[in-house]
């Protein structure tokens, strides 16, 4: 992953990468970033080398978000610019990206070792940052006099480069630590937040508790004497399939893999199990049979026959220490997991069906109020939960959208926004938290950074092009106080240099919320 983001943000920097290209990239890297932590989560519990690892690799997938977060800033910035026709930033600043790009393109040399590579990687990003901010003075030197009118957006791309070196360095320097068995940085703790739709649950918990209780009241209705293993696969159909994003699919799948693992069952009771001897030729007999299912599992358009077969098979025919040599009992407890789970798929696709347009709906409102709480929430760990979170229900809405439809891509739309505005504002607010001589300076610059962050959850939560106006003018009223606070601090250079990066922040704000492209203007 490392190697792949390296190339992908080289290519971005270049401007090899044209904005529809870049979504759909950026989409799969939801996928990757959930995909990892999930990974993670097994992992740790089977393989004690993961295990020493863990935090560093919470940490590991965190900072790849940072990351990820902060291209998506610099790309959108650059699309801007050129839209915009901002020619003397776009030549300013073109060096500073070409240098960048051709860095993070050498990190694929395929001769390299991971260890090697991240090492060299951190070093050259070290020696990048530590001399860029002494070569953007003096580039910013020369557009003071020749097109001063600029100076805002050359601050504010410089600002975001920078940033996202920091955190592609933090990233590169906790991949270089995965070399270690034992590392300072395994003492760090870093959250991954999961954000699921109180409804959702819900509705999942319904059709759950009425496909159980349906085949447990025929259970109990016939005193059918494999009723109890029927309830049994109810319940294993309804807990498989509950993150799918189209479970009849997925328990029909699994029923025929049953089907499937009954008769296997039959054959390997009746005709195997009584002509071997011994753990070596058991092992021989089941080997190609469990084999046969986990491909079908690991296979995207067969996992459903693949996680029946082995589930099942492994239920109905599996070993025990006393052989039971009994057919008639394995083929009513065969017919009985089909008819559990044909139960399951029948209230999914008729009580409760998946594609229920108020599913998405709420999956989408929870991922546009993810910038109510980077708005208003407690700054201490925010940017963690920000991030995990909307990564999180971004990729709920991947499952359950038609990939490359225009709902997936007012989806993604909707995600790329809140990721830009969002981690924007959380910067914005621990910038002005760590400058409280603001408030002295200008009585209003509290008040005006309270109407953004305010106006901006409004526009969120409720968006429409009234409360787009409005966070727009609280944006660019809180602009005219930073300017006017930065104008005053020349003989502090490094309040001044504070306010910069706070008027940067704003800025890119403001640009956000203009972009043409940005879903408010659809809604």
């Amino acid at each position: 992953r490392y190697a792949s983001f390296s190339a992908f943000a080289a290519s971005v920097l270049g401007e090899r990468v044209e904005s529809y290209a870049f979504e759909t990239r950026f989409a799969d890297l939801v996928d990757e970033i959930v995909g990892f932590e999930a990974a993670r989560g097994f992992a740790s519990f089977e393989d004690p080398n993961i295990r020493v690892r863990s935090r560093r690799l919470v940490r590991l997938n965190s900072e790849f978000m940072d990351a990820c977060t902060r291209l998506h800033a610099l790309h959108q910035l650059l699309k801007r610019m050129h839209a915009g026709q901002v020619k003397p930033v776009i030549e300013a600043t073109l060096p500073y990206f070409r240098e960048l790009s051709g860095l993070l393109a050498r990190q694929n040399d395929p001769m390299k070792t991971d260890e090697v590579r991240a090492a060299c990687a951190a070093t050259e990003l070290s020696a990048f940052q530590a001399m860029l901010p002494q070569r953007v003075r003096e580039t910013r030197r020369v557009l003071e006099t020749s097109a001063p009118e600029s100076l805002l957006d050359f601050d504010t791309t410089m600002e975001l480069l920078y940033r996202f070196i920091v955190e592609v360095l933090r990233y590169t320097q906790t991949y270089a630590s995965l070399a270690d068995h034992n590392h300072v940085l395994e003492r760090s703790v870093t959250k991954y937040v999961v954000k699921t739709n109180v409804y959702v649950v819900a509705i999942t918990f319904l059709r759950t508790a009425v496909a159980v209780a349906g085949m447990g009241a025929f259970w109990i209705a016939t005193d059918w004497p494999s009723g109890g293993l029927a309830v049994i696969a109810a319940a294993i159909a309804c807990a498989l399939s509950s993150v799918s994003p189209n479970p009849p699919k997925l328990v029909a799948q699994m029923a025929a893999g049953a089907s499937l693992a009954a008769v296997a069952g039959y054959l390997v009771t009746c005709y195997v199990y009584p002509n071997i001897d011994g753990f070596p030729l058991l092992c021989v007999a089941l080997a190609p049979l469990l084999a046969f299912g986990a491909f079908l599992a690991m296979r995207p358009g067969t996992s459903g026959y693949g996680v029946g077969f082995c589930v099942f098979f492994c239920l109905l025919a599996g070993p025990d220490n006393v052989i039971v040599y009994a057919p008639d009992l394995l083929i009513n407890n065969g017919i009985a997991v089909v008819a559990g789970m044909l139960v399951s798929c029948l209230v999914f696709t008729v009580i409760f069906p998946t594609e229920m347009p108020w599913r998405i709906g709420k999956i989408k409102r929870d991922l546009r109020r993810q910038v109510v709480p980077a708005c208003t929430g407690a700054l201490t760990g925010l940017n963690q939960q920000f991030q995990s979170s909307t990564h999180d229900l971004m990729f709920q809405l991947r499952m359950l959208l038609m990939k490359r439809s225009a709902q997936h891509r007012d989806a993604l739309r909707w995600m790329l926004v809140t990721l830009e505005v969002g981690h924007s504002t959380i910067d914005l607010r621990n910038e002005a938290l760590d400058a409280p001589y603001a408030a002295r300076l200008q009585p209003g610059w509290r008040t005006s950074i309270d109407a953004v962050t305010r106006d901006l959850a409004e526009l969120f939560e409720y968006p429409d092009m009234s409360r787009l106006t409005h966070a727009l003018a609280s944006v660019e009223t809180a602009i005219r106080i930073a300017k006017s606070l930065r104008d005053s601090l020349r003989e502090n250079p490094e309040r001044r240099h504070q306010m910069q990066r706070i008027l940067s922040y704003l800025h890119f704000i403001r640009s956000a919320l203009l972009d043409r492209d940005a879903p408010f203007y659809a809604s």
